[in-house]
């Protein structure tokens, strides 16, 4: 089993700004965006049935997001 905890900041995404059509066109791209998130992961492996050649593994995955 694995638990992980992350945060994250993201600066400078590309955002559309609307300009004035007399300036020939109708929006422009700054840099302009921030993003802050933050979460849990849940990992578990398993292998619940092993007979002789033949094994089923599974993979659990659990994840919490929390934008702001």
């Amino acid at each position: 089993m694995e638990v992980n905890y992350y945060t994250g900041n993201t600066y400078d995404q590309i955002m559309g700004l609307t300009i004035p059509s007399s300036s020939g066109y109708t929006e422009t791209r700054i840099n302009a965006g921030r993003v802050k998130n933050s979460g849990i992961e849940v990992n578990i492996n398993a292998t619940p049935l092993k007979i002789g050649d033949f094994s089923w593994r599974t993979i659990l995955n659990f994840l919490t997001t929390n934008p702001s």
